[in-house]
């Protein structure tokens, strides 16, 4: 009987823990970064996946990014091992008209399911 009450207490903190947004998961969020090159015109001069780019994700309604990866040669990226929940993937894209030249191209995403693996829409990126 003595061991009944830590032990219904263990029980009761495990289940009672809500699992957030972050790393620590087996679910997963990939995609690729395709660059359009522009001339000074605004003209479009070539078009390719872009390898070494910077991607970045944000945990739930966070401020900030919490999460960073390079893409490969082949322009994709993936941010693995992430619980159920709400992110935000974004990039960096050159923007003349912006203030500091940088516009931010996102995507919102809502894992489901512990083993899901979200495969987003191209992130469409200016040079």
């Amino acid at each position: 009987m003595k061991y009944l009450i830590p032990f219904s207490l263990c029980i009761l903190m495990l289940f009672s823990c809500e699992i957030s947004e972050g790393i620590g998961g087996r679910a997963a969020i990939q995609g690729k970064i395709l660059v359009k090159d522009i001339n000074q015109d605004g003209e479009v001069q070539d078009i390719y996946y872009a390898g070494e780019y910077s991607v970045y994700i944000i945990y739930g309604d966070n401020i900030v990014f919490d999460d960073d990866v390079e893409t490969h040669f082949d322009g994709t990226f993936i941010f693995n091992y992430i619980y159920p929940g709400k992110y935000t993937v974004f990039a960096y894209s050159k923007c003349n008209t912006c203030p500091g030249e940088q516009d931010v191209v996102t995507r919102e995403v809502i894992i489901e399911e512990k083993d899901e693996l979200v495969e987003l829409e191209d992130l469409v990126v200016y040079d």
